[in-house]
């Protein structure tokens, strides 16, 4: 395992050393909610946390991935509505749909896939015994924890204040007593489901006790790392920690991380913004694999640019470079040829290949300075942009190399970006 390795802690605002606190590190990363289709957004997210599970695995750590399907929602429920379909139904195919496309960008499955709804009645039960606590109230059909100004701040610190649209001493006029209180227990939607938990009205789960209970259950707690957009950090985060501490649910997280978002020059890309940017529609004019590539080029924690430009022409440099390592592992007779989520299923057989392949690659000159380049970056916050420039620098060797001799160590450093990075999967 590698004692180099620096993440960036959200909660913390600096690059820490990676020390998770057991064997297997336990990773939950907050996943879609699934109303819609998926789009380059999400592209981004879970490029980047595959990305992480990767690397750790790279460096020798067993790693718990779980990451939730948030079926249960007022999206989901007013999507349900206006299909004229049953909100398990519409939730269901989605879900298939956001794994078919994770799968051709090269994603590993994570271990754990738990939907919001599998927690919902444990989640009436939690409302109603922090009601009785006095920690909750009820409003309007739903429970409420209460949340006082002093309690904030855990996650992000300072300028809580600047994350609300409105001044902390002002009360909205809904159903709220205070700003910063959350719905833990809403009442029933037309189209959705509704659950009837002892002590308490019908109704559906409130967003915010979805995650902590299912990251509660899988990884486990305390989670290690704990990732997501970093849209999400305030409120969705914040409210998991103060769900915690009310819950007496013990450390939470050691590390958070957030991944920037995708803009364009009218801000952040999202579901509503249309048909163009879902991942359907980009599929057709850009690979899966080319893709990922181009979210490589940036820094997760960065936000990334889209014009459709640009993105045509990483695709195209992607596709290039992808070719090359195909007719490398072809000459030397590799006939391991990852696909999609197929590329590796991580843990100890990545560990042993990849160090069987960073030997090979060490006992070339060339190799081994790109190798050290490429660890050097990734064990610095997952600098993906310097591996990428590694990678364009051992497409041109491997271009000298085709005809002649010492393609061995080039195909063991290909092999090693691939399980890696997720890049190059073998075109089907």
């Amino acid at each position: 395992m590698s004692r180099g390795l620096r993440l960036y802690n959200s909660a913390t605002r600096c690059k820490e050393r990676f020390a998770p606190a057991g064997d297997p590190v336990r990773l939950y990363a907050c996943g879609p909610t699934v109303y819609a289709p998926a789009h380059l957004g999400h592209a981004k997210s879970y490029v980047a946390v595959d990305v992480l599970r990767r690397w750790l695995e790279y460096r020798g750590y067993a790693v718990r991935h779980a990451q939730n399907f948030t079926d249960v929602a007022d999206e989901t429920a007013q999507a349900a509505a206006r299909d004229g379909l049953p909100e398990q139904e519409l939730t269901t195919r989605y879900e298939a749909e956001f794994l078919a496309q994770m799968d051709a960008l090269g994603n590993l499955r994570p271990q754990a896939l738990p939907r919001a709804s599998e927690v919902a009645p444990e989640i009436g039960a939690l409302a109603a015994r922090l009601l009785a606590d006095g920690r909750a109230y009820e409003s309007e059909g739903g429970i409420w924890l209460s949340v006082a100004p002093e309690q904030h701040g855990a996650l992000l610190g300072t300028g809580i204040e600047a994350a609300l649209c409105e001044p902390a001493d002002a009360v909205d006029s809904g159903p709220k007593r205070g700003p910063f209180d959350f719905m833990l227990w809403g009442p029933p939607l037309e189209g959705g489901r509704t659950w009837s938990p002892d002590d308490i009205a019908p109704g559906r789960p409130g967003w915010h006790l979805e995650c902590t209970l299912m990251a509660a259950h899988d990884p486990g707690l305390p989670l290690d790392i704990h990732f997501g957009g970093a849209d999400l950090a305030y409120p969705h985060h914040e409210s998991e920690l103060l769900l915690a501490d009310a819950l007496g649910l013990g450390e939470y997280c050691g590390m958070w991380m957030h991944n920037g978002l995708m803009e364009d020059a009218d801000g952040k890309l999202s579901k509503s913004r249309g048909e163009r940017l879902s991942l359907t529609a980009v599929f057709d004019d850009c690979p899966p694999a080319a893709l990922r590539f181009y979210l490589l080029q940036y820094h997760y924690r960065d936000f990334t640019p889209f014009s459709e430009a640009a993105l045509k022409a990483a695709c195209a440099e992607g596709e290039a470079l992808g070719w090359t390592a195909v007719e490398v592992l072809t000459a030397s007779g590799d006939d391991e040829k990852p696909h999609g989520a197929a590329a590796g299923a991580g843990g100890d057989a990545t560990v042993a290949a990849s160090t069987g392949d960073a030997q090979l690659a060490r006992g070339d000159p060339a190799t081994a300075q790109l190798l050290a380049r490429l660890e050097a970056g990734m064990d610095d916050d997952l600098g993906s942009p310097r591996a990428v420039a590694a990678l364009r620098e051992l497409d041109a060797i491997a271009r000298e190399r085709l005809d002649g001799s010492g393609l061995e160590p080039v195909a063991a450093l290909y092999r090693i970006f691939q399980r890696a990075l997720g890049v190059f999967q073998w075109p089907s």
